[in-house]
């Protein structure tokens, strides 16, 4: 199994201790490792690769042609299509699992048991599966049967060619504005679908926690703040998971692997939001709840009220404010509770 770590400027501080963890554990001498880096983090990635070199069956460092700046989701999902495509022009034929540098192996052995696994579900993808959340009248749904699996996870091999994925795969690569936009496992959910993907509770997705405890029961953890509804996360981390998914501080770290020479933590601050247009998501039916429009600092209902608090503001001062299309703009606002009066474009409380 080919084990892809994406490295960007976003994460890049977390991967020593990625690699401190994967060495820990061990079990990966007939796993293959690639570093798919921006040419910011060649450095680092070329210290973790040769640091982890001995301890693995095969390691590479791949860079991106380019330096991507479009945003958080926008990047990730470059970066996703950057490794589908030199998986695939280096005549790799092995899955491959997607593994931010967020995640954090659980068990020895780990890698085995989750190909394991893969092999006998003998689905195209193997992750934590759920119901994708929607957010309808400010209120969450979270049983709304419109299943994804969460972005940590294993892939197959040919997603480029294959006539599901091929078309998502293709747009996911190409920059704003013509990038979707949207995270490439929200995006890629009904094509990964009908490819086959199967659930496992090997893989604990806890997006976006920290925190972590070890009880009795076992290691629990907290969600951290977040500026939109967003499905339940944190609590007791499943017994099962050898792979766990979403701490954004060291405490995971400090329980899986206690040690005194300890890596500047993280900070736990909620990162400053992307600077890349806010996202399309006129395509679905209402607005999924983990997908945030990069625009949107605090939310764009909560920054609407709160500029419309300070006086007044017209639609086409926001919509460059935010980079925006103007009328992908006004169909948000609507749907957030606002109207845009015609034709002085005033943005009003409903």
């Amino acid at each position: 199994m080919k084990i892809v770590i994406p490295v960007t400027t976003h994460d890049v501080a977390r991967l020593p201790k990625m690699v401190k963890a994967l060495i820990h554990f061990g079990g990966l001498i007939d796993h293959s490792i690639v570093f798919l880096h921006l040419p910011s983090c060649s450095e680092e990635a070329k210290q973790a690769a040769d640091e982890i070199r001995s301890h693995v069956g095969g390691v590479v460092c791949v860079q991106t042609a380019y330096e991507f700046t479009f945003g958080l989701f926008t990047d990730v999902n470059m970066l996703f299509v950057a490794a589908v495509r030199y998986l695939s022009n280096s005549g790799n034929k092995d899955p491959f699992l997607w593994m931010e540098l967020d995640a954090r192996p659980n068990d020895y052995g780990w890698a085995n048991t989750l190909l394991r696994e893969y092999k006998q579900k003998g689905r195209a993808c193997l992750g934590c599966v759920v119901d994708l959340p929607m957010i309808r009248n400010e209120i969450l749904e979270v049983v709304t049967g419109d299943k994804m699996m969460m972005a940590v996870g294993i892939y197959p091999t040919g997603l480029e060619s294959n006539m599901e994925s091929a078309p998502m795969v293709s747009d996911l690569g190409k920059p704003p504005p013509r990038n979707p936009e949207q995270p490439f496992d929200v995006y890629m959910r009904g094509a990964l679908r009908r490819i086959g993907m199967a659930h496992t509770d090997l893989i604990s997705d806890q997006w976006n926690t920290g925190n972590y405890k070890q009880t009795k029961d076992g290691i629990t953890c907290e969600p951290r703040p977040f500026p939109r509804l967003v499905r339940s996360r944190g609590g007791l981390i499943a017994k099962e998971a050898v792979l766990i998914h979403g701490c954004k501080d060291d405490s995971l770290d400090l329980i899986l692997f206690p040690a005194t020479d300890v890596v500047k933590p993280v900070s736990t601050a909620t990162p400053p939001a992307a600077t890349s247009p806010a996202s399309d998501v006129g395509r679905l039916n209402s607005i999924p709840a983990e997908v945030v429009a990069s625009g949107e600092p605090s939310g764009l209902k909560e920054l609407v009220e709160a500029k419309l608090a300070k006086g007044s503001v017209r639609l086409n001062v926001l919509a460059t404010e935010l980079k925006m299309d103007q009328k992908k703009l006004e169909a948000q606002l609507i749907e957030a509770g606002f109207k845009v009066q015609k034709p002085s474009m005033w943005i009003k409380a409903a």
